[in-house]
């Protein structure tokens, strides 16, 4: 996992979390008038290039570009210093309210988050320098924390959520904050596996004990294994779905768009942003000692003799791996996992170029965020797949039905992809396009069917004549002219 994508994932969500959990504190203030000149200039540059016949992938990069270097002349206001909140949350709060400034004018995710990461680490830089990092039992504590708050998002009782927290806790300082020979991962395996445990004993079912298992492990490893604990990526996409449902409300949209919206935004955020490379060898070993431990758990067994049991099944099962080399590489365990989640997207019944789309985006966020290498840059369809889908929420936030409104976002997408994606067509085949293209955008607005058609036809006969070639010179051309003249 490169550190600098986990770093700006983890000041991003810790900005969010920190929003919701200290309600109480003034907000941060938002980005400076420098950032918001930078951002509007870059908009306005993609406009003109677009305008001006570039391509949507050509025109983002450079608009992208112009605003990074715009933006790194611009001052980093030191973070406000009332309240209690911690200066590198103070200062992940700031971040988080540039991207959000970012996102509004027009950029794209990629330049908003580096433009986020780039203040954050300058705001820290400049007044955090002598801050101490978090000690194991504040980790602790946050986890637990957490793990209580993902409870209580079930619908559990307040009561039955403390207990919870209060058992997580004690095992996590037991089994974390002391000296030991194993992995960090593989102590939270060992946390997740007494979690397990503690939960069969006091009754709850083998599968409500295994998914709270596998929450505690994650939230562990998110906030023991990094150099900067944070979030899990689900609980980041919580996050910004509780943010969206806040603003969605706020600004006076319908209860049942709000509802719409936001279960969209989540699901999206999951799929493409939380998705894991497909599991190998020593990962299937994992899983499969995990399973043995909760079987025997629950027939009884004690937690430590399933334990040893697990651990050995798991060494037994990770000497017929080999040295990994004739196993795909990460970056391809990553497709593999993406092409999964098309075919899940397809088999929902949804259009399989936007699947496509959807999962190149899924691919694209696990290289960057598991593996070594450097991700490739968002496809056009994918661009397209984002545009469509905003166009969904404005339609939806506007009154739209959610079938309406889905299969206006399928016509925006399938003409940007046209428009912007594809080889360059013919003269003629792209005029045909751009009308198609002003015509449905002009029945969306509400024109009737003649004067959307006559538009639509104003636009492929103008396009149409810069098609034709010029007439070829000659001499009676050339004559006739003269004598006009």
């Amino acid at each position: 996992m490169r550190p600098s994508r986990v770093f700006a994932a983890t000041l991003l969500a810790l900005a969010l979390s920190t929003m919701s959990a200290r309600a109480e504190d003034p907000p941060p203030t938002g980005p400076s008038p420098c950032v918001q000149e930078c951002a509007t200039a870059a908009r306005a540059a993609a406009e003109t290039c677009q305008a001006g016949g570039g391509t949507l992938e050509a025109c983002r990069q450079a608009a992208e570009a112009q605003y990074l270097q715009c933006t790194a002349g611009c001052p980093s206001a030191p973070p406000p210093t009332t309240g209690g909140t911690p200066c590198l949350e103070q200062c992940g709060a700031q971040a988080q309210q540039a991207f959000q400034a970012c996102r509004a004018q027009g950029g794209t995710v990629d330049s908003c988050t580096e433009t986020a990461k780039a203040g954050y680490l300058q705001c820290a830089s400049a007044n955090c320098a002598n801050q101490a990092p978090p000690t194991c039992e504040a980790r602790c504590t946050a986890l637990a924390d957490g793990m209580q708050q993902h409870c209580l998002d079930e619908g559990n009782g307040a009561d039955k959520c403390a207990t919870v927290r209060q058992s997580a806790l004690d095992r996590c300082t037991q089994e974390l904050c002391s000296s030991t020979a194993q992995t960090c991962e593989d102590r939270c395996t060992d946390f997740s596996r007494g979690v397990f445990a503690e939960c069969m004993s006091a009754g709850g079912t083998s599968t409500d004990c295994a998914n709270q298992a596998a929450d505690a492990r994650a939230h562990c490893i998110s906030e023991h294994c990094q150099p900067t604990p944070g979030p899990t990526c689900e609980d980041r996409c919580q996050a910004r779905a509780k943010a969206a449902a806040d603003e969605c409300v706020a600004a006076g949209h319908p209860a049942d768009a709000c509802t719409t919206l936001v279960q969209q935004l989540l699901a999206h955020c999951v799929d493409e942003n939380c998705a894991e490379p497909a599991p190998d060898c020593r990962d299937d070993c994992d899983e499969h000692a995990e399973q043995q431990f909760e079987a025997c758990v629950a027939g009884g067994g004690s937690e430590e003799a399933c334990r040893r049991a697990a651990d050995s099944a798991e060494g037994a099962c990770v000497m017929h791996c080999g040295d990994g080399s004739s196993e795909p590489d990460c970056p391809a365990r990553c497709a593999s996992a993406a092409e999964d989640l098309k075919q899940h997207c397809v088999t929902e019944g949804n259009d399989p170029a936007e699947c496509a789309a959807r999962a190149a985006e899924a691919a694209r966020h696990c290289v960057a965020e598991k593996c070594d290498g450097t991700p490739e840059p968002p496809t056009c369809p994918a661009l397209c797949e984002l545009h469509a889908r905003a166009d969904f929420g404005r339609c939806v936030a506007a009154g739209g039905s959610a079938d309406d409104c889905k299969s206006q976002a399928m016509d925006e997408f399938h003409g940007c992809v046209a428009l912007h994606c594809q080889p360059p067509p013919a003269c003629g085949q792209g005029c045909d396009a751009r009308a198609a293209h002003v015509e449905r955008r002009c029945v969306r607005h509400g024109g009737s069917a003649e004067e959307c058609a006559a538009a639509a036809a104003t636009v492929r006969t103008a396009c149409q004549a810069k098609c034709s070639p010029p007439p070829p010179d000659s001499c009676d051309v050339d004559c006739e002219q003269r004598a006009q003249d």
